[in-house]
């Protein structure tokens, strides 16, 4: 919740992704979160203003879960990200392919869209990488911030 801005109430949210919304995304974009409920949270102003949204998802990987946070601001680009968990066998992969080369500074500051198109080249590839599991989560936060908050 440290990634969110302060100054207002932090509100916990969860909607469903209907399966509307997700033949909506696929077809809109190639690809979709689950269909499913998400929760996340948003960051409100005194006057109930939107400040910003955080969403935290939890990715599995081979033989293990991967903590990863995705933050944004009021205008929906894409203030922060973080991995907050990983299995220790996966510390080495994790950093060589997303923490150590400037992986994730690269959605800093996209708008959704961005971020989705950005996750789908990086999903092109081969062979499966670490990164590609990271980039296609941090897409499927946007595509779920278009479809719950239409930012």
């Amino acid at each position: 919740k440290t990634m969110l801005p302060g100054g207002g109430k932090i509100l916990k949210r969860k909607e469903v992704l209907k399966k509307e919304k997700v033949s909506e995304a696929i077809k809109q974009w190639g690809y979709s979160p689950s269909e499913g409920t998400y929760t996340y949270f948003i960051s409100k102003g005194n006057s109930g203003d939107l400040l910003g949204i955080l969403f935290v998802q939890a990715i599995e990987y081979k033989h293990g879960s991967i903590g990863l946070a995705v933050g944004y601001d009021k205008g929906g680009h894409v203030s922060d990200i973080k991995i907050l968990s990983c299995p220790e066998k996966y510390v080495k992969e994790l950093s060589e392919q997303v923490q150590d080369n400037g992986f994730l500074e690269r959605f800093l500051h996209l708008s959704t869209n961005e971020v989705i198109n950005k996750a789908k080249d990086t999903g092109k590839e081969t062979p499966e990488t670490i990164r590609q599991l990271i980039a296609n989560e941090i897409g499927s936060t946007s595509i779920l911030l278009k479809a719950f908050q239409g930012l």
